[in-house]
Order: C-alpha cells, then sequence, then structure tokens
C-alpha cells in the first residue's frame, strides 16, 4: 500500500470518528467548556489564567452603591466580569455534528447595575470589558486540556458502545 493511500485511509478514518461525535455529544462537551468559562471568570481569572486587573475606584463605589443588584457570585470590589452575571449567563452552546460550538455572549440585559432599563447589550459588555484588559472569553491551557479530556472520553463511551 502506498503512502498516499495510507494517509487518505487515515484521514477517512478520522472523518468517521469526527461524524460520530453526534450533536448531543457536541451540546455535552460545549456546556461544560461554557461552565469552566463561567466558572473561571466568576473566580476573577482571564485566558491566561492570572487575576483580572484590580476595578476602578469610581466603579467600586458604583457596585458597593447598587449592591442589592450585584450577581450573588461577586462583591462590590472583586474583579470579574461578573456585575449583574447577565453577561456570562448569556453564553451557550450549541449541538452540531462533529464540532463544539460555543456562543459568545448575546441578548438584551433586563437591567443594568444601577437598576436602570438596559442601555447596552451582553454582546458590548463583553466587547468593553475585554477591550478593557479582562480577556474572558476563551480557554486557558488547563481548560484546553480539560476539553480534550471531555472530547476523549465521549469517544471513547461511543467506541465502547459499538463493539
Amino acid at each position: 500500500m502506498s503512502n498516499q493511500k495510507k494517509i487518505q485511509d487515515k484521514i477517512d478514518k478520522l472523518n468517521k470518528l469526527r461524524e460520530s461525535f453526534d450533536a448531543a455529544d457536541s451540546k455535552e462537551v460545549g456546556d461544560k467548556v461554557v461552565k469552566s468559562i463561567q466558572k473561571r471568570s466568576r473566580q476573577g481569572k482571564d485566558i491566561e489564567g492570572q487575576n483580572f486587573d484590580a476595578l476602578n475606584p469610581e466603579y467600586k463605589k458604583q457596585r458597593k452603591k447598587n449592591s442589592r443588584n450585584l450577581d450573588e457570585t461577586t462583591t462590590p470590589n472583586k474583579s470579574n466580569v461578573t456585575a449583574t452575571g447577565q453577561m456570562l449567563k448569556s453564553m451557550s452552546a450549541e449541538g452540531v455534528k462533529g464540532k463544539i460550538v460555543i456562543n459568545p455572549p448575546s441578548g438584551n440585559r433586563s437591567k443594568e447595575l444601577s437598576g436602570s432599563s438596559p442601555r447596552i447589550s451582553n454582546r458590548e459588555v463583553a466587547r468593553y470589558v475585554q477591550e478593557n484588559g479582562r480577556r474572558f472569553f476563551g480557554l486557558t491551557d488547563k481548560q484546553k486540556t480539560e476539553l480534550t479530556r471531555d472530547v476523549k472520553n465521549v469517544l471513547l463511551r461511543k467506541l465502547k458502545k459499538t463493539l
């Protein structure tokens, strides 16, 4: 068998394996990725695993003043891209055969930290915090390793069912 034929056989096998990763598997793993990003971000860590920059004093005052509207996972002084929690909660995963699709923050907000009507969308909040040095939408090296492990586990589970 020629090298070209061997390579094509391997490619064909990989394509079959990818095709066995169905929409339900994609959603299962994608939901874990979303939860992992949310958890890390709520802990105040960026995609490099480093702490987010501290909040500026004016914003801390604003958060203290409106502490009744803070998400339960944060405090007035904690830099974790989670004031009201709406932006992180708006992230989602889709079930798509053969791939993992993670949707960035989207949709409208129900209220601002002050309790007033929303002025910007979750996507705009995400853009703002990332442009200001709080890179949260992505994976740390550790999270990439966990994702690889989760995909392997799903595929191994499917392989065991077929044998």
